[in-house]
């Protein structure tokens, strides 16, 4: 903080406390009042970026700040600056707490229990000791956990016990949590499902024929637990796809786990970094696609979502995107059932038929005709996890971003089709 903006806030606060403290009686805080919402402005900035900031949390600091006080001091400058903003970010450490995201990964299968990092797969059992699980993992009381999972089965989800359970351990302002819960719940789902897609992974007869499969009711819940009673909740959609319809013990691979943890920190902790955001925005569209495919039987939706989200990493603002899709995406991936020649020349195919779909309204698919989009949904997912190794190849230049070295890295690869450019591929 400058002597500039030491002295605006300043400024403010001493407004503010004129306004509220040398008054008889002193005046009771109110959002609707000008001088705390000014000061509230001028003091966001420096606290906004703290990893446990909450937005309810921030406007109660700054109340008790002020509250504190039981006349005016004498001068108010930079140490008292400094003591509003300390006071702020101490009531923001002070209030996080550990909170644990429950979900059902229903239609899935696992062999047995595994954790890593801040993540604990269950596999489905009685109720009674799943639950037993989760309050020793959580360390909350038993009966805490019992009650509230069977008041989620009651009033949310009746067969929310009855999958195996992903259970997500996180640390931040209740108010956050709430926000978030189901985004980060369905961020991680479509992560597992963009892993063995991407893995090459092949969905065995046991996940295919799941016992509960169709079965249970549908849930679009997600249990938020905690040692406070106030601060358990849940998290909720209305057009949440929580279901996981794979075959969960590839996650035994370390190399595995650690993409996961990857994807969970790069598509939860949103940066500004435009990059991450590129790459979450095709990662959307890859999970909307596949909803579209497997849930809606949409093909052709599915199949304009999936190449969108080949688009929007390798033509934006370029033109030649059916030429660019099927000439570059196969240099930016290994896939090992098929040549990058034969690769393209389907590439090719499916954007003609994304073309008469969208210009002409003809169908792309049938709905049986599965194989090809399958493919599809594997390479776009092969794409979308180079967010996880791409860097260190990129050469990034000085004062470069990472997009813009991307986006030079891959009009790169397309001139040295065209041109005989010689600008190496990504192994």
């Amino acid at each position: 903080m400058n002597t500039k903006e030491i002295k605006k806030v300043s400024a403010l606060l001493k407004d503010a406390l004129c306004f509220y403290i040398a008054q008889s009686p002193v005046r009771e805080l109110d959002l609707d009042d000008k001088v705390y919402m000014n000061l509230v402005e001028v003091v966001w900035p420096f606290v906004k970026e703290h990893p446990y900031y909450g937005e309810d949390l921030f406007l109660s600091a700054i109340s008790w700040h002020i509250e504190k006080y039981e006349t005016m001091p004498e001068n108010i400058g930079a140490e008292e600056v400094e003591n509003l903003i300390q006071d702020i970010k101490k009531c923001f450490d002070l209030n996080k707490q550990k909170h644990y995201l429950v979900v059902p990964l229903q239609n899935s299968t696992l062999k047995k229990d595994f954790t890593f990092d801040r993540f604990y797969f269950l596999k489905e059992d009685e109720e009674d000791i799943l639950i037993q699980k989760i309050s020793e993992l959580s360390q909350i009381d038993m009966g805490r956990v019992s009650d509230f999972l069977e008041h989620t089965k009651k009033s949310r989800s009746k067969d929310f016990l009855k999958s195996n359970l992903l259970v997500i351990k996180v640390e931040n302002q209740t108010e956050n949590i709430r926000r978030s819960a189901y985004q980060i719940a369905q961020n991680a789902i479509d992560s597992i499902l963009l892993l063995h897609a991407g893995i090459e992974h092949q969905m065995s007869a046991k996940a295919l024929f799941h016992p509960n499969l169709g079965w249970l009711e549908k849930n679009s819940h997600v249990a938020i637990l905690s040692t406070d009673g106030w601060r358990c909740g849940h998290g909720f959609d209305w057009q949440a796809h929580l279901s996981c319809d794979v075959d969960l013990d590839f996650f035994e691979d370390e190399v595995v786990q650690q993409k996961f943890v990857e994807l969970y920190n790069l598509f939860n902790f949103k940066s500004t970094d435009e990059f991450t955001y590129r790459f979450y925005n095709s990662f959307s569209l890859y999970s909307k696609a596949r909803v579209q495919r497997i849930e809606q039987k949409e093909n052709s939706v599915a199949l304009l979502l999936y190449l969108t989200a080949i688009e929007s990493l390798v033509t934006e603002g370029r033109n030649e995107k059916r030429l660019r899709v099927s000439a570059i995406t196969p240099k930016l991936i290994q896939y090992s059932d098929i040549s990058q020649a034969d690769l393209s020349r389907k590439l090719n195919d499916m954007y003609t038929r994304r073309n008469n779909f969208v210009h002409a309204g003809t169908g792309a698919y049938w709905r049986d005709e599965t194989e090809e989009l399958e493919l599809l949904e594997k390479v776009v997912a092969k794409l979308i996890l180079r967010v996880t190794d791409i860097e260190s190849e990129l050469n990034i230049r000085e004062g470069e971003t990472k997009w813009h070295a991307w986006e030079r890295y891959v009009n790169g690869i397309f001139d040295d089709i065209i041109f005989g450019v010689d600008v190496p591929t990504i192994p």
